[in-house]
């Protein structure tokens, strides 16, 4: 295959930015395009700030006809898409015209692979970038236009099929909120469905972290410890974890060991994050956790899980957080917090919901792997050098 520079392959248009001091600059029509428009497809549709046709001439810019490539040169070094209207652009990028013999949406795709070697190759004593020079540099592969036509077209239905099925991972976050609120509702401020009783009366036991940390074993045990970035939205992820040795283990695991079901809550750094422990085989609670461990006649752990991360009681810990620097709450207050106690039998049905919705998402979730998958192994084999 036949490889030239980019630079005799394109036309490249630099970009500005009017002055803020003129208010006339900024009331036009012209969408006026900068890194935070840049999204995770192969298309620009618009941009937040608009320019008028005098900002435009004032700005070291012009208006870059539609179905060209749109390149940044500092910050997200690399990330390039399709204008598919007119726009001006800022001087943190560029605008790539092709010639006839280069299709816009292959040079795309073919951009999207240089990504890391270009922002490995910026430079800048605060932000880095790349020149003109860098890009013009750049060798592409240059096959026959109906061969570029053909990859492109595949690897766009690629990339749509993952964006597709992230796009409804991510729609399926919303699931067990709204369920949530339209079975037990969402605040105690308003008129409460049931009464609410402290924390505590819903649980055997509250246990503290050991307040200090833990020495670290310098390779991997099989004794894990949980910190707070391990908790996050509704779950306790274990795949990146520190280990202890088993003396380490038992020490730290005095008050309780964990178990299956255990509710964790992260109550500094940050406050508020809630999981629910799935996999506890010898794995104990670093600093600033607590854990909640249910009474199964009161309620469920999936039904806590979701009360805490509820707004009323995201609001109850904000407004027992204290700290000046870093928002914490104190251990008394955790058992303190004022939770509503629904019928059991409407817990548990909420609980069937969940692991419902459990399985959809790892299904979902498989169906996004392989769809990533599906998109990287074409990008390579149409890049591939050797």
């Amino acid at each position: 295959m036949q490889f030239r520079p980019l630079g005799e392959l394109v036309t490249i248009l630099g970009g500005g930015t009017p002055s803020r001091k003129r208010p006339e600059f900024f009331q036009g029509s012209i969408p006026w395009v900068t890194v935070k428009d840049l999204g995770d497809g192969c298309y620009l549709d618009g941009a937040q700030e608009h320019i008028s046709e005098l900002g435009v001439e004032n700005s070291a810019s012009r208006v870059i006809p539609s179905g060209n490539v749109i390149v940044c040169t500092r910050m997200a070094v690399g990330r390039a898409l399709i204008n598919r209207l007119p726009v001006a652009i800022n001087q943190d990028l560029k605008a790539l015209l092709p010639c006839p013999e280069l299709t816009p949406l292959y040079l795309t795709f073919f951009l999207s692979t240089m990504e890391a070697k270009l922002a490995s190759e910026a430079t800048g004593a605060t932000v880095k970038g790349i020149t003109v020079s860098d890009l013009e540099e750049i060798e592409v592969p240059v096959p026959p236009l109906p061969e570029q036509r053909r990859i492109a077209a595949q690897l766009e239905a690629a990339d749509r099929l993952r964006r597709t099925r992230r796009y409804t991972l991510e729609l399926s976050d919303s699931f067990l909120p709204a369920t949530f609120r339209q079975l037990f509702g969402d605040s105690l401020r308003e008129l409460p469905r049931w009464k609410p009783v402290p924390i505590a009366e819903l649980c055997e036991s509250i246990t503290d972290c050991v307040n200090k940390t833990a020495p670290l074993s310098e390779k991997p045990t099989d004794f894990k410890m949980i910190r707070t970035t391990n908790v996050r939205n509704g779950e306790v992820d274990l795949n990146t974890v520190r280990y202890v040795s088993e003396e380490t283990f038992k020490t730290w695991t005095r008050r309780s060991v964990p178990q299956h079901g255990d509710v964790i809550l992260t109550r500094e750094a940050p406050l508020g994050e809630v999981g629910i422990l799935k996999n506890p085989q010898n794995v104990f609670l670093g600093q600033r956790l607590v854990q909640y461990r249910v009474n199964q006649a009161e309620v469920t752990p999936e039904y806590l899980l979701h009360a805490l991360l509820s707004t009323d009681l995201q609001h109850q810990l904000k407004r027992l957080g204290a700290g000046s620097t870093v928002e914490h709450i104190a251990v008394p207050d955790c058992e303190r917090l004022m939770v509503m106690k629904p019928p059991f039998e409407l817990q548990q049905h909420f609980t069937t919901l969940v692991t419902q919705h459990e399985r959809l998402r790892a299904t979902q979730r498989e169906s996004l792997r392989q769809a990533e998958h599906l998109f990287q192994t074409l990008l390579h084999r149409a890049f591939a050098t050797e």
